[in-house]
């Protein structure tokens, strides 16, 4: 097992498609902040001419009084009849940071790592290397189960490499003002559920394409989950309402999409690790079963 799995990490280690993917996530995290960085210069200067507009009607005042008690009136009649425009404050460091991880590990991460580990699961039937690791006397539990562990590892590493950008980046684009230690508690235990869950989606992937062999059918049908799948889990929600049992409770996209970027309750995690247990004993069971029964060309 032990050699399978060092041979796994060295194909990991050359895959041309963990490379590409990994620098795809960084790009969107590099896009994400340069977008957020343009629409906050808009917004700059949109309220910097406004304001400018505003000083120069008041610039004359119709009519001027030396009594001290009407120039008061005056004053305030302008403050009440001016409009007043007050500048929003750019968004600081901690919060760009916090939206730019959630957007990436609560959704987008998904995307790319079901479309590394179909090409990394289904490549090797058409090369024929599962043939070969079949021939050369190891079982089959253990050839399929190491490529599981390989995929679910590797995904894990792209989830912390895109961790790893989107804070480096913010830095780059918004400094270091307010990055305390209340800030890296809340990243690092939002990140580690979106981590832990995305392994577990990662493993259904892996015996989905482990289902099709197909690279084209794999990925479609991961995009399938990722996109549709919380549509169809709202709709058995509404259809077992009356027992009050929620299937996007028990749902991995699901509970990926919901995690409260700070205070998860205890609900929240106990549905997270039912789920987790529920979903990687599933795939890793129908994933097995399936690679001991069919045959390997």
């Amino acid at each position: 097992m032990f050699k399978l799995l060092s041979g796994e990490w060295y194909k990991i280690r050359k895959s041309k498609s963990f490379f590409v993917c990994s620098l795809i996530a960084i790009g969107m995290v590099f896009l994400l902040y340069g977008t957020l960085y343009l629409l906050e210069k808009a917004e700059s200067n949109s309220i910097g001419t406004e304001n400018a507009s505003i000083t120069f009607e008041h610039v004359e005042p119709e009519e001027t009084y030396t009594d001290g008690d009407n120039t008061n009136d005056i004053i305030a009649s302008s403050a009440e009849t001016g409009q007043e425009v007050s500048q929003q404050e750019p968004e600081d460091a901690p919060s760009s940071i916090l939206d730019v991880v959630q957007t990436m590990l609560g959704g987008m991460i998904q995307i790319l790592t079901c479309i590394f580990v179909c090409i990394f699961v289904v490549a090797e039937y058409g090369n024929g290397a599962i043939k070969n690791f079949t021939g050369k006397g190891y079982s089959r539990r253990q050839v399929f189960q190491s490529k599981y562990v390989a995929s679910v590892m590797a995904s894990a590493l792209m989830c912390i490499i895109c961790l790893t950008a989107s804070v480096l980046l913010g830095i780059c684009f918004k400094g270091t003002d307010g990055l305390n230690v209340e800030f890296f508690k809340t990243l690092f235990i939002y990140a580690g559920l979106q981590i832990i869950m995305n392994m577990v989606f990662t493993g259904i992937i892996v015996a989905l394409s482990e289902i099709s062999r197909s690279v084209g059918i794999a990925i479609s049908t991961g995009m399938v989950l990722i996109t549709f799948s919380t549509l169809f889990s709202s709709m058995l929600d509404l259809l077992f309402n009356r027992f009050n049992f929620k299937v996007s409770d028990y749902w991995i996209v699901d509970l990926m999409a919901s995690c409260p970027l700070t205070n998860a309750d205890g609900t929240y995690l106990k549905h997270m690790v039912i789920a987790s247990i529920i979903w990687t004993a599933a795939s890793l069971l129908i994933g097995t079963m399936n690679f001991n029964k069919r045959d390997v060309k």
